[in-house]
């Protein structure tokens, strides 16, 4: 399962920021992904960059014949 988090108007968020730096995980399984401005949701560009997140994760379970 890919998590894919969003972060809106904030300045800390904890862990989110630090996913990729999590030891022991099988996977990069997870992406944060901080937004300040509301509008930018709509933009093509979220959309291109929630793909792109997703799709390397794919690539990766791939590439460890992790797949079914």
């Amino acid at each position: 399962m890919f998590w894919q988090f969003i972060g809106l108007y904030g300045e800390e968020y904890g862990v989110l920021n630090h996913l990729d730096e999590i030891d022991g995980r099988h996977t990069q399984n997870a992406a944060f992904l901080k937004m300040e401005d509301f509008d930018d949701f709509m933009d093509s560009g979220f959309y291109r960059t929630i793909f792109a997140n997703t799709a390397a994760w794919l690539e990766e379970l791939d590439r460890k014949q992790m797949l079914p």
